[in-house]
Order: structure tokens, then sequence, then C-alpha cells
């Protein structure tokens, strides 16, 4: 098994940028991949991620054409990292259960925004995932 040690120093905003940038290294780009069934949404929404991560995707949905990552951070009452590190868990599972499947979150790294995937904020609008 490899082993590769990372060492990231900067800001906050660059740290969560260079961690996208190596992310994307390996991972399909937005555009790419196969677009989710509404079954298969359902069982990674509620069987694949932890409520934290549930949670977010939940509030992204109600802005899934573009949301704020600052107003997000402080709508979710995280810090920059907590924030990185529930979304980071979203495309681990992502590749771990669903690695053929579109990533439902996008940032632009412009503004700052996240965007999700229509049929991620619809399932996700439609459907109690209260735990």
């Amino acid at each position: 098994m490899e082993r590769i040690t990372l060492t990231i120093e900067g800001t906050v905003e660059e740290i969560i940028a260079s961690i996208f940038k190596l992310a994307q290294i390996q991972q399909r780009s937005p555009e790419e991949g196969v677009s989710w069934l509404d079954d298969e949404i359902e069982d990674f929404v509620v069987n694949r991620i932890q409520t934290e991560a549930r949670q977010i995707l939940k509030e992204m949905a109600n802005r899934p054409s573009g949301y704020d990552r600052d107003e997000l951070i402080r709508n979710m009452r995280l810090t920059g990292r907590g924030l990185a590190g529930r979304l980071s868990s979203i495309g681990h599972n992502i590749r771990k259960y669903y690695p053929m499947k579109r990533h439902p979150i996008n940032l632009d790294e412009d503004t700052w925004s996240y965007t999700l995937l229509p049929e991620f904020a619809r399932w996700l609008i439609n459907h109690d995932i209260s735990d």
C-alpha cells in the first residue's frame, strides 16, 4: 500500500483550494461521469454519509445554483476546516461506493461558492432526512 505525506501551509482558503485541486487530480470534472438515479441518491445520502454531511447537503439544496462558502460556514456553525472535512468525506464516499457517478458538489474557485447537482437538490428538498 502506498503512503503519501503532504504538508500544505497557508490561509484556510488557500489550504481548502489546494485540497480541492489535489482531489480533482483523480476526480472527474463535474460534467463527466454518470448521472444519479433517485434510489442511488437515497442510498448515498441515507446510508453512506454521516449526519453532519447530510445536513450540509440539505442546506445546500436550498441554493443549488450557488451557495457562498463563507455563508455556508456561518449557517452550519462550522469553521472552514470543519466544512472542508465534512465535504471531503462526501467525496471519499462517492469514490468508494459510486466511483462512476458525477460528484454532486462543485466549488467555483472564482466566487468561492458551491453548486449542487439539480437531481441531488430535488431529492433532498422532497425527502425528510432528519436524524
